[in-house]
């Protein structure tokens, strides 16, 4: 099984089913990534293959500034699920996050498609080269994930601001659509890499017996 590394607390994010996309600079290697375009490093990824979401064993910034994040941005709803996973106060904003796996899988995904991110305010103009799909950052700095259908000429948008909070959405990055997320009772410690990467035998091993 091949993997992606994030940083927490999104890949707890992930595992709760709130974090719908993984922002990158770059689509995975494989069918989903355009001619010309470069893809991630590692391994090719296919259109719904399931993989493993693993947070970094590096903490990305625990400590009360995190915590004022997942409060503020996020919202207390959030906060109180992500302490479901983590343990602790869940009325407890400044409490630390020693709490978070690290270093360790938290769940499996599907990946079943990658977007390219694009600028509303550049245009988005309808034309040989339009993606047939793209998330548009739209003038009011809202999400909306766009489609273009050739034979009907139809034009179909699907809000997804609520996604905001959960990603990077720099023009010409790429957001990686999970669904069917599958997450783990225990994490599974293992050591991550950058890019798409093959887990261990072991770790594979135990994620096939944890998995419901």
């Amino acid at each position: 099984m091949k993997a992606i590394t994030l940083h927490q607390p999104h890949a707890s994010l992930v595992a709760l089913g709130v974090k719908a996309w993984e922002t990158r600079g770059c689509p995975p290697n494989g069918p989903m990534r355009p001619e010309g375009v470069r893809g991630l490093p590692g391994l090719p990824i296919e259109p719904g293959e399931r993989i493993a979401i693993h947070a970094s064993a590096r903490q990305w910034g625990i400590n009360s500034r995190t915590a004022d994040y997942v409060r503020d941005v996020l919202g207390l709803d959030v906060w109180r699920r992500l302490r479901e996973v983590i343990g602790g106060d869940p009325e407890n904003c400044r409490q630390p996050y020693t709490r978070y796996p690290l270093g360790a899988v938290v769940c499996t995904a599907r990946v079943v498609d990658a977007l390219p991110i694009i600028d509303a305010e550049r245009g988005w103009v309808v034309d040989a080269d339009t993606p047939p799909l793209a998330i548009i950052i739209e003038l009011d700095g809202s999400l909306t994930r766009q489609t273009f259908d050739w034979d009907t000429a139809a034009l179909g948008e699907v809000d997804i601001s609520d996604q905001l909070p959960y990603g990077y959405w720099n023009p010409g990055g790429w957001a990686w659509k999970l669904a069917d997320v599958e997450p783990l009772a225990e994490p599974i410690p293992c050591a991550g890499r950058q890019g798409v990467w093959r887990l261990p035998d072991d770790t594979v091993r135990q994620l096939q017996e944890a998995r419901p």
